[in-house]
């Protein structure tokens, strides 16, 4: 039901708070709030105000209240109210009646989950930029957008009002949920069930959009089909091209996705977007509306855990590869392609063999967004763990019924069970729930590898569709240490756990000079380790900080580092019928 404009003032029971947001210098990054309040319990004239720490979606910690300054406050009469700041994003002021607070957000960091505003264009995010009254939260909450020129055009999915320029949130979770773009940007539109939905495209970039207009609704068109129908009456897809930028981040009636706006001259460069825009997408759903207790009421004041991510994310992270598949975006082939390459960097990451898939998703909010040199030893991503995992669910699903059933049937009962206003799922019953929805006792990939560091047994769930898994050894003897090229040198980022790098004594941050005396020129550390053999010692000569050092590396036997996925060459009758209802498509090695 719609809120009645007439009555949507910041002095009445209907809409005690009104935001006005104001950019009168582009140029400095700034936003300029102003925020009426109505005190919700007059009796008392004490008020607390809150800045959110983190932003649903984007588990860490952010500190948001850093960017914000000049907080004041002044009664109906705009005379100065008394007003301190008691914690890092707490702010306390002396009211008894209504009063409005005003405060400065430095806005100049762009990525999908804080705010950015240049001559160009205004990106906000509700956590980063709006105080709240927590006994006010599930009130309306009014917003009013001043933009800096005349032809900026303001894009939320909030409740529009007769002012184009003023919307309406239901409450601060949904004002949260709803990031707001401006400016003069190419927009395109399109309709699904009956539904509007917007594109948005902010930066430069070499794209087509023909290709979008042919494909992002192709994408929305098989995801409403798969979940039998459209949860939201409009949605809104917030692009931003940036160099070198990469990141998505899902909201209820829309998302907004970073991307390099230089990727799009290959066509792998355009189909990864693809998948970005299907990710986020289905998001929509998993997580934004189906999703675990733990996060059914946000805290925004401090962690919210959660041992489910590796099913919020790894199994959304596994759709976007299905979604344009099965939508005719990409072929069979394409999909086993970009499945390969995640085999092959999860196989590549030596953290698999010590952080488990629930101690990942639980400790999100310390490592995954926090990565250091020793990451890739001690941890792996939830993302990516999680992906292959739900790959290899689907695969054990679909064996152990035939076909008759899939990971398919577990998304697709869940959301009929949170329509029909059941509790979704418990995250700890998760596993349970999973096998029960698609009538089975027991499922070994859960049973198995959720908890553990093992690696996973590809073949066995692989052969189920007739596809094997390839691998090569790399010609390079094995140094372990991950390297950046810069202009004039070579520097390690990390060293592999357990490997000849590690071993022998090379430390992130050293700048590789030579081997064996022999100058390594960026860009050319392969080549010199193609003059070694397995077993030899090479000598690497590395400033470390201001010392000049020479440190001794045993070298090792090239490692497996190139997975492949390959339908087998004579695939079984059941095989093939497996394959075709996973893919769509016939396996490619049928016998006459």
């Amino acid at each position: 039901m719609g809120i009645d404009m007439r009555m949507a003032s910041p002095m009445n029971s209907v809409s005690p708070i009104r935001y006005t947001l104001r950019i009168p210098e582009p140029q400095t990054h700034y936003l300029h709030v102003t925020m009426e309040v109505v005190n919700p319990r007059p009796e008392l004239d004490i008020l607390e105000l809150y800045l959110p720490v983190w932003t649903p979606g984007s588990y860490m910690v952010r500190e948001y209240s850093r960017h914000i300054e000049g907080v004041e406050a002044f009664d109906e009469a705009k005379r100065s109210l008394p007003l301190s700041k008691i914690r890092k994003n707490i702010w306390q002021v002396k009211a008894s009646g209504a009063f409005t607070i005003e405060y400065r957000v430095y806005c100049n960091e762009l990525t999908v989950r804080t705010n950015h505003i240049d001559q160009s264009h205004g990106y906000l995010n509700g956590a980063a930029t709006f105080l709240y009254v927590p006994e006010l939260r599930d009130k309306p909450h009014y917003v009013t957008v001043v933009p800096p020129f005349p032809d900026w055009k303001v894009y939320v999915a909030l409740t529009d009002t007769q002012d184009p320029y003023s919307f309406i949130a239901e409450d601060y979770d949904t004002l949260v949920d709803s990031p707001i773009e401006m400016g003069a940007h190419k927009t395109f539109d399109f309709v699904v069930d009956d539904k509007p939905h917007e594109v948005v495209i902010w930066g430069r970039g070499n794209y087509k959009q023909e290709d979008f207009q042919r494909d992002i609704p192709k994408v929305v068109r098989y995801v409403a089909n798969f979940f039998g129908g459209l949860p939201y009456e409009r949605y809104l897809f917030m692009v931003h091209f940036a160099a070198k930028s990469y990141g998505g981040l899902e909201h209820k009636n829309s998302t907004s996705l970073l991307y390099p706006g230089d990727s799009f001259s290959s066509k792998d460069g355009y189909l990864k977007f693809i998948n970005l825009v299907a990710h986020e997408f289905f998001h929509a759903w998993n997580v934004k509306r189906l999703r675990p207790h733990h996060l059914d009421k946000f805290d925004y004041d401090h962690e919210n855990y959660t041992t489910s991510l590796w099913f919020i994310e790894g199994g959304t992270s596994y759709y976007d590869e299905l979604i344009p598949l099965r939508a005719g975006i990409y072929d069979a082939d394409h999909f086993l392609k970009q499945a390969s390459q995640y085999i092959t960097r999860l196989q590549n990451t030596p953290g698999r063999l010590y952080q488990s898939l629930l101690e990942g998703s639980y400790d999100a909010w310390i490592k995954q967004y926090r990565p250091d040199e020793n990451s890739p030893n001690n941890q792996v991503s939830y993302y990516l763990k999680g992906q292959v995992l739900m790959m290899l669910l689907d695969l054990e699903i679909r064996g152990l019924t035939d076909g008759k059933s899939s990971l398919d049937e577990v998304f697709q009962k869940l959301w009929l069970g949170s329509k029909e206003g059941q509790l979704a799922y418990r995250e700890e019953e998760l596993p349970t729930t999973i096998c029960k929805l698609v009538g089975l006792e027991r499922l070994v990939t859960l049973e198995r590898y959720l908890d553990s560091t093992e690696d996973f047994d590809y073949e066995t769930y692989l052969n189920i569709v007739g596809v094997k898994l390839t691998t090569e050894r790399n010609s390079i003897p094995y140094l372990g240490a991950r390297t950046e090229d810069k202009a004039e040198a070579v520097v390690v980022k990390s060293i592999e756990r357990d490997s000849p790098a590690w071993f022998g004594g090379l430390n992130s941050g050293d700048l590789l000079l030579a081997v064996d005396n022999w100058r390594i020129h960026p860009g050319k550390l392969p080549d010199r380790l193609k003059d070694f053999k397995a077993g030899q010692t090479a000598m690497f000569t590395v400033f470390r900080r201001d010392d000049l050092l020479n440190i001794t590396v045993t070298l090792g036997a090239p490692p497996l580092s190139n997975f492949a996925l390959v339908p087998i060459e004579k695939p079984s009758a059941s095989q093939a019928k497996q394959y075709e209802q996973w893919l769509g498509e016939p396996h490619p090695h049928l016998s006459d």
